[in-house]
């Protein structure tokens, strides 16, 4: 897979209009009445390399300005049915908690799964019953977590490349369009020889795999986003560099 590292462990760790972020999954089959807790997903780890998913479950390192970049899938058999909030599953609500899951456990080297960051959401008010993530998730768990996210004001190609020039990881809040029915948080990783961007979509595996106009993302912004959306550069704090 072109712009991929190659799977070297089995990760664990565990959307809005205009203030929250939903996104519902295709095709999931959810048990609105299973609820998960962190303890009960056992740990395991393997190097070989396999079909994505496997078992339901996505365990793969992506290729990003900021190094190799753990990607969670929102609807990973270990915790698409845990219950956010212990009401709404994260394979349909989850996209800010995963989004963030990936850049904290990347970024810092802490362990932190998708339902760790929906459970930090729901205790510090960033979670939308029944509408996902407030988009306050952003700066606040970005801030709670060690990391910094920074709005980017420039909606623009030169926007986002300047920001991954200065291997700074972007986070995108898109609304209906390619990636969503409603809205819907994705990380931009980087930007091709030709032009492109990659993308790490919580929800779709495809969608990760593949090369993006960026003008697609750009044109589908939510731009009524509120706490610095619909763009953030996000990365360690300069004291921590």
């Amino acid at each position: 897979m072109s712009g991929f590292y190659n799977i070297i462990f089995k990760t664990l760790f565990l959307a809005t209009v205009p203030l929250t972020t939903t996104f519902t999954a295709n095709n999931q089959n959810v048990e609105s009445n299973r609820l998960l807790s962190v303890s009960q997903i056992s740990v395991s780890e393997s190097y070989a390399e396999a079909e994505i998913p496997q078992e339901g479950r996505y365990d793969v390192m992506l290729d990003s300005v900021a190094g190799p970049l753990t990607y969670y899938n929102q609807g990973d058999s270990r915790w698409g049915n845990y219950l956010w909030g212990g009401k709404d599953p994260l394979s349909i609500y989850g996209c800010g908690p995963t989004i963030m899951a990936m850049l904290i456990t990347s970024l810092t080297g802490n362990q932190v799964l998708p339902a760790d960051a929906a459970n930090w959401a729901a205790s510090n008010r960033c979670w939308a019953p029944e509408d996902g993530s407030y988009h306050c998730l952003i700066q606040h768990a970005s801030s709670a977590f060690g990391i910094e996210a920074v709005p980017i004001r420039d909606y623009s190609v030169n926007g986002i490349q300047q920001a991954l020039n200065s291997n700074r990881l972007v986070i995108a809040l898109v609304g209906r369009g390619h990636f969503t029915q409603r809205g819907h948080f994705l990380i931009i990783t980087r930007m091709t020889e030709e032009g492109k961007v990659r993308i790490a979509d919580p929800n779709s595996y495809e969608n990760t795999s593949m090369d993006w106009d960026p003008e697609i993302i750009l044109k589908e912004l939510n731009r009524r986003a509120s706490n610095g959306g619909p763009l953030w550069a996000i990365d360690l704090p300069d004291s921590s560099r």
